[in-house]
């Protein structure tokens, strides 16, 4: 087993190892910042006159997520980690942005005129913690081009700069086909995810990249690539993966069925999740990838790297919104747990 794997290694020495062998990569993350807003809500029931149920406003939470979210998770582990984004001038949320940012954490963006930083509000039952719907504030329309000139301007300096890309592409109009050629042809080593969600469904597939040298995708974000409904994922890495995207090493995320690692050299490998308690399933997927991409640059085995994604995931699935972050001593101590 993959634990075994590990304790033949040398356990948790070998482990300590490969954390601090991350610590002075210099890490680029390019996305989308997105402000999460929960809303809590008491159901007061059906309205008299309409079908539509009723509720009571109690209060709010407001977090900075996308990408700044993604780069929070490794500050703890890394020391040199920036952010390329964007916000609007309208409703921007820079302070809530800056006032949660750590001080590791470099953020350089442009600011879209007319439009909104992305905000995506949910309503909340307070007493389940049950969300019962979400409201997008956003303006996905393409860059300007003088937007997407000052953008790719500072794209390339940063790529210069970078050991490892992490790009968070959540499909809200930040990155333009020119950033993306600009990213596969400029990127030392590209970590990627494309997400598929409500405002891109279909719109939004991790092959309008044309190579990455890890892919971290969900198990609904390879089918709608592929278009194949019913095939087992293990089937769609090894079959239908390369005629999509030029990376050698993919993860694909299956929720409360773990992961599914491919690497060219050997077969799939299916790694378990590790929680079945899940308080919040938001930026799960995205703790993964920002944990597991600077283990998959140091050429860790894959099974390996995929066992780090789920702790993250493990960890952030049990933390309310973005309230706080993957941490390196809560992962040790996940890791620890599982090597006694």
């Amino acid at each position: 087993s993959i634990v075994n794997q590990i304790k033949e290694k040398g356990g948790m020495d070998y482990i300590q190892q490969a954390v601090e062998s991350i610590k002075n990569l210099k890490i680029l993350f390019i996305g989308e910042t997105i402000i999460d807003e929960y809303c809590y809500v008491s159901i007061l029931g059906k309205a008299s006159k309409e079908s539509i149920i009723c509720t009571q406003y109690k209060e709010n939470e407001i977090f900075a997520g996308g990408v700044i979210a993604a780069a929070k998770h490794l500050s703890d582990f890394c020391n040199n980690i920036r952010v390329l984004t964007t916000f609007g001038d309208l409703d921007s949320h820079e302070h809530t942005v800056k006032s949660t940012i750590h001080d590791k954490i470099d953020i350089d963006y442009i600011k879209l005129s007319e439009r909104p930083t992305i905000r995506k509000q949910r309503f909340v039952d307070a007493s389940y913690f049950r969300k019962m719907y979400e409201v997008y504030y956003m303006d996905d329309t393409p860059l300007l081009p003088e937007q997407e000139n000052n953008l790719r301007r500072k794209l390339s300096r940063h790529l210069t700069w970078a050991d490892i890309v992490i790009v968070n592409d959540f499909g809200h109009g930040c990155i333009s086909p020119k950033m993306i050629n600009d990213i596969c042809m400029k990127a030392n080593f590209l970590a990627l995810n494309v997400q598929t969600n409500s405002g891109n469904r279909g719109f939004n597939s991790f092959n309008k990249y044309r190579k990455a040298n890890f892919l971290c995708i969900d198990e609904p974000e390879i089918r709608l690539a592929v278009a194949d409904k019913y095939s087992s994922v293990e089937i769609l890495l090894q079959n239908n993966l390369s005629s999509l995207i030029d990376c050698s090493k993919a993860i694909v995320t299956h929720g409360k069925f773990g992961s599914y690692a491919f690497d060219e050299q050997e077969k799939v490998q299916k790694i378990p999740a590790l929680t079945t308690k899940v308080l919040d399933s938001i930026g799960a997927g995205d703790s993964f990838l920002s944990i597991s991409s600077p283990f998959a640059y140091l050429n860790l085995p894959l099974n390996e790297v995929a066992l780090f994604g789920n702790i993250a995931g493990a960890i952030k699935v049990n933390i309310v919104g973005h309230r706080s972050s993957v941490d390196k001593v809560t992962f040790l101590k996940y890791l620890d747990t599982l090597l006694k």
